[in-house]
């Protein structure tokens, strides 16, 4: 029938108009998720501490790999409250993360705790637990529950270095001025325990860096898939059309 023709390419006329307009608006969701949307987003960055920790406690390894993951805006990070004066410590947050250990992730909405020169000492601190107000650790290490993080630096040897102001450092280098270093996860009750001190000698036994961000790699591959996407779904209505 002529107009039953007819009618079924009208509306697949309008399935190929739909079809890009669709395949478009998702692929800009997708490339301002990646990018982020604001430059406080493209200004995240993100932390990272590789080590191993005796986690026998939990019924793992005495030498069981640890990631500790974490990410901060410097310039925006909010201040929760300073000491003093004179100002001598700072603690800012909420700053997020995760552990992973033993194929689970940990994770964490905790703060960072940043001293200079109090009392003779500089301290980085990057810290959550159940029982403190405002911070959280959610998950568990080989079924067990965890309820405290810690990751700890203090540089304690007179004239202290480790920092220069308290401001949230945007760079790792000031861990090697630290005179310890010290990863800490436990439960409520702190009868299973995974944790370990570095002193300056020990400082090859963990990494600690800010990786690049690889937020444009991700967004251009996205951009590259629903664009051969919205091809090939452009090619099959319109063969279909043309069958028609």
């Amino acid at each position: 029938m002529p107009g039953g023709r007819d009618r079924s390419r009208r509306e697949g006329e309008k399935a190929v108009t739909r079809t890009p307009l669709r395949l478009a608006g998702l692929l800009a969701a997708v490339v301002a998720g990646a990018l982020g949307a604001s430059p406080v987003t493209a200004a995240l960055l993100q932390f990272e501490f590789t080590t191993t920790v005796d986690a026998t406690d939990f019924g793992l390894s005495s030498a069981e790999p640890l990631v500790i993951r974490y990410r901060y805006d410097p310039a925006t990070l909010p201040l929760v409250i300073e000491f003093g004066p004179p100002a001598s410590r700072r603690i800012y947050g909420p700053v997020y993360g995760v552990a992973l250990i033993g194929g689970d992730v940990v994770s964490i909405e905790g703060q960072l705790g940043v001293d200079d020169d109090n009392y003779g000492h500089d301290a980085y601190d990057f810290y959550a637990a159940s029982y403190v107000a405002d911070t959280s650790v959610t998950g568990s290490v080989n079924g067990i529950s965890i309820s405290y993080f810690d990751l700890y630096l203090l540089d304690q040897t007179a004239p202290t270095s480790m920092l220069a102001s308290l401001d949230p450092p945007s760079a790792t280098a000031f861990a090697s001025e630290a005179s310890l270093v010290r990863v800490d996860l436990h439960d409520y009750f702190n009868s299973y325990v995974a944790t370990r001190d570095f002193a300056p000698a020990e400082h090859g036994l963990f990494s600690f860096t800010v990786p690049e961000p690889a937020a444009a790699s991700t967004a251009l591959a996205a951009l590259g898939a629903l664009a051969g996407v919205a091809s090939r779904a452009r090619g099959r209505r319109g063969g279909a059309l043309r069958r028609a």
